[in-house]
């Protein structure tokens, strides 16, 4: 949608812990769909979902709205 920016990781983490997400002082929204906790909130200029599926740590960033992130969440387990 025109110029904005949004980033998808996805990092096996398998015999580490998972990694460290920093975030700002706002609040943390959980939004469970299909039996998986998805970890919603503002990071600074970023809005941010953040999950485990099986050995894999997941993150979807950018600049876009907590409504917008959940649209895409919904769409991935559509996917599947």
């Amino acid at each position: 949608d025109g110029d904005r920016t949004v980033i998808i990781t996805v990092q096996d983490y398998l015999g580490k812990v998972p990694a460290y997400v920093e975030q700002s002082d706002g609040l943390v929204e959980e939004y469970e769909v299909a039996g998986v906790t998805y970890y919603l909130f503002e990071n600074y200029e970023y809005s941010r979902a953040v999950w485990i599926n099986e050995s894999y740590e997941c993150d979807i960033s950018g600049e876009v709205t907590i409504d917008e992130l959940k649209k895409m969440i919904d769409s991935i387990q559509k996917g599947q």
